[in-house]
């Protein structure tokens, strides 16, 4: 198989532009069953911090027309907030289970089950913070699904 840009062109040749952000969602979420392993976990994790960034652009350069783009966005984020609250428990379960099965060390020579435990304090804080998250987005999507574009009536001067 010869070797890809990341969005797919043979190397050597020009890099198409990448999808749209929905159909590189779609494509994603196509491909949520594996192959898993560090490598595409990390990425993920990676993609999910750009994602974010993206946003951040998108949020102040011109991609909000219309309230209901406020809505699609609290909603989606909301969904994410709540997926991450999952992915927060199955990493403070993992530590857990690797700490348990002695499988763990520390670079600086801490108690490795001490600095897991520790870890998983956090992790399941961050869990508490997102599903916390989760709940004020759905309700500030709740909130923007009725608005829509004033018409000349309701305009204020």
């Amino acid at each position: 198989m010869q070797e890809q840009h990341a969005f797919g062109a043979p190397l050597g040749s020009a890099p198409h532009e990448p999808p749209p952000p929905a159909e590189y969602a779609a494509g994603l979420s196509a491909h949520r069953h594996g192959p898993h392993d560090d490598d595409t976990t990390s990425g993920a994790a990676c993609l999910a911090a750009e994602t974010i960034r993206y946003l951040c652009y998108a949020t102040s350069h011109g991609g909000i027309a219309t309230p209901s783009t406020v809505s699609a966005v609290t909603g989606e984020l909301s969904a994410a907030a709540c997926r991450l609250t999952q992915v927060l428990a199955q990493l403070a379960g993992w530590l857990d289970a690797q700490a348990r099965a002695g499988r763990l060390g520390d670079d600086h020579h801490r108690p490795a089950a001490q600095v897991t435990a520790d870890a998983s304090t956090a992790l399941m804080l961050a869990a508490r913070h997102a599903a916390d998250l989760a709940a004020a987005l759905a309700a500030a999507q709740n909130l923007t699904g009725t608005l829509h574009p004033a018409a000349p009536a309701e305009a204020k001067p």
